[in-house]
């Protein structure tokens, strides 16, 4: 079955936050508790947002991967860029679908100088995010750095 994507609407916030808790539950903050009411706060206020936006990619009815945008300034200059908030993907190629449309979103629509993405975890799936950012003709540049609170 071929991914399309396009944006989201308010009816699909109950799959997207089954695909997030997925997602979660495969990222490095998987022991961290997934709060459904904060995302369904944070998933309305990117889809009404006009600064925000959420594109999903499915695979007819079934939603198989999200990616949450916005766009912003830097306060020291007056060059605008879009970063994702989550990238996440189940079914093959649906990522490099959802970083298109992202993309066509920033620089066509958004009008912005710069489209950012990170790489917040690591394993396989950082190697995968990594080699598909390369892919479509961005560069690495700096790099996350955690350090976890000490437990009391």
């Amino acid at each position: 079955m071929t991914v399309t994507v396009r944006l989201a609407e308010f009816d699909e916030i109950e799959a997207i936050i089954e695909i997030g808790r997925r997602g979660h539950a495969a990222s490095e903050n998987a022991r961290y508790e997934f709060d459904e009411g904060r995302t369904k706060l944070l998933l309305a206020t990117l889809i009404a947002g006009k600064r925000t936006c959420v594109f999903v990619a499915a695979e007819g009815d079934k939603i198989v991967g999200l990616l949450l945008g916005q766009e912003d300034s830097y306060a020291y200059c007056k060059m605008r860029y879009a970063t994702d908030i989550a990238l996440y993907a189940e079914a093959p190629g649906a990522g490099r679908k959802l970083l298109k449309k992202f993309e066509e979103w920033a620089f066509e629509e958004r009008k912005v100088d710069q489209l950012i993405m990170g790489v917040s975890y690591g394993g396989k799936s950082a190697k995968s995010a990594s080699s598909l950012y390369s892919k479509l003709g961005f560069e690495p540049v700096g790099g996350i750095y955690t350090k976890q609170r000490k437990s009391l």
